[in-house]
C-alpha cells in the first residue's frame, strides 16, 4: 500500500493554489492542510464498526477558503467549487465528517450520496434512527423528507 499522492492530485493542488489562486482583494485566504493517516489505531478497527467512513483513507485533504468582503463571496465560492471538482477527479468520494461540506461536489447534491461519502454504514444508521426516533423528533440528514 502506498501513501504517496498521485501526480494528478499534486497537479490539481498546484493548479488551484499556485497557477490559478483564489481571487479577491487580498482580504482573503486559502488554506490547504494535508494529514497523512496510518497506523494500528486506525486499521485495527473494522470498516463498519463505527459510523466513521474514512478508516481506509490515506490522507485528509482539508482546504478552506475565507474572505472578509461580501463582494468576494461569489468569486471565492466559485474557486472553492472548482478546486473541489478538480480534487474529485483524483480522490474517492469520501469526506471527513468533522468538516463536512454541505455542498460536497462529488456527491452530486444527493443527500444519500453525501451520507455514503461520510459514513460507513448508512443503512445501519437509518435502522437505528427509525428504531429509536420513529417520529423524527431529532432532525438530521437521516430524517426522511
Amino acid at each position: 500500500m502506498t501513501y504517496w499522492p498521485t501526480d494528478g492530485l499534486l497537479d490539481a493542488l498546484h493548479k488551484w493554489t499556485i497557477t490559478n489562486p483564489a481571487p479577491g482583494n487580498r482580504a482573503w485566504g486559502l488554506g490547504i492542510y494535508l494529514y497523512p493517516l496510518s497506523g494500528p489505531k486506525i486499521s485495527s478497527v473494522g470498516d463498519k464498526a463505527t459510523a466513521y467512513g474514512g478508516r481506509d483513507a490515506k490522507w485528509i485533504i482539508h482546504y478552506k477558503h475565507s474572505w472578509s468582503s461580501s463582494s468576494d463571496h461569489n468569486k471565492m465560492m466559485s474557486h472553492h467549487r472548482s478546486l473541489s471538482r478538480a480534487l474529485d477527479q483524483h480522490t474517492p468520494c469520501k469526506g471527513f465528517y468533522n468538516y463536512a461540506d454541505k455542498d460536497f461536489t462529488c456527491a452530486g447534491g444527493s443527500n444519500r450520496k453525501w451520507m455514503e461519502a461520510h459514513f460507513s454504514d448508512v443503512r445501519r444508521m437509518e435502522s437505528i434512527k427509525q428504531t429509536h426516533d420513529p417520529t423524527g423528533v431529532f432532525h438530521s440528514r437521516l430524517t426522511p423528507g
